[in-house]
């Protein structure tokens, strides 16, 4: 269960964590604004799909909700700011949903037999 809670803290903080340390001046700006994004969207999204397909998961449907929720990203985005930027952005939100997913995949997955258990009455995944 512990790699399920850590891979979905890298799933939504790697970006930020990327953007302080490449953002020169500007690293806490940037990173606190793709934190908006990034955190709720795992929360709000993520984690209920994790929740639905806990026992089916697959890299490819792993792969699927972080494209999906790239482009839930992608929409809000659309919300806030003017469309074209927004559809310039597009590529962006969803290769990082993807890329969290990923991420996510690697770390609380792949390999991990509690995954498969979970849901079921005597499942470790209660210990």
């Amino acid at each position: 269960m512990v790699r399920i809670v850590f891979g979905f803290a890298v799933a939504a903080l790697w970006l930020p964590i990327v953007a302080y340390a490449t953002g020169g001046v500007y690293g806490w700006f940037w990173s606190s604004m793709t934190g908006i994004f990034t955190i709720p969207l795992t929360i709000v999204l993520a984690v209920p799909v994790f929740y639905v397909w806990r026992r089916r998961i697959t890299f490819w449907r792993c792969l699927t909700a972080g494209l999906a929720v790239g482009l839930v990203g992608a929409l809000l985005f659309l919300l806030m700011t003017n469309p074209l930027a927004a559809l310039h952005s597009l590529p962006a939100f969803v290769l990082a949903g993807t890329f969290s997913s990923t991420l996510f995949w690697v770390v609380a997955v792949w390999n991990n037999k509690v995954v498969g258990e979970l849901g079921h009455a005597g499942g470790k995944a209660a210990i």
